[in-house]
């Protein structure tokens, strides 16, 4: 077995020159949809209840009146900000969670698929960085700030 060479096919099973079969766990080349998800809602949470709150503290609120005067649907959002809130950061700690879980999962052994599988790790990490990022804004912005100001 050593020195054969092995090739694996996308169904995550890897074939020795000898024909042997061997089982390995197939990974997936693209981001999860969860890591797109808790980005749109930390996000979410920088439209809705943040950016209003910086323009105002900075001294725009009529940017904030054109703002809610042209998507009205925002001023619903705004008054359920605690509800928008707790459910980002639900769905941080959930991506949060299945990230954990699976943070030792090897690459698969074909050169081509491990580096799609790296790549697609850094990003998934980066995404979930940022929307941390967002989420951590948001908060500052529209609980922390307007206390203090």
């Amino acid at each position: 077995m050593v020195g054969s060479k092995t090739s694996v096919s996308e169904l995550g099973e890897s074939k020795t020159d000898s024909g042997e079969i061997l089982k390995t766990e197939a990974v997936d080349a693209k981001p999860s949809s969860l890591d797109f998800l808790t980005l749109f809602f930390s996000a979410g949470t920088l439209v809705c209840c943040a950016l209003p709150a910086l323009l105002v503290a900075i001294g725009a609120g009529s940017v904030v009146a054109s703002l809610f005067a042209s998507a009205p649907a925002l001023v619903w959002i705004l008054r359920q900000k605690i509800a928008v809130f707790g459910f980002a950061g639900f769905m941080l700690l959930l991506s949060g969670v299945v990230r954990w879980k699976v943070k030792n999962r090897a690459c698969p052994v074909d050169m081509s698929v491990r580096l799609a599988c790296s790549r697609t790790k850094r990003f998934s990490t980066w995404i979930y960085i940022f929307s941390w990022l967002f989420y951590v804004l948001g908060v500052l912005f529209t609980f922390i700030l307007p206390h203090l100001i």
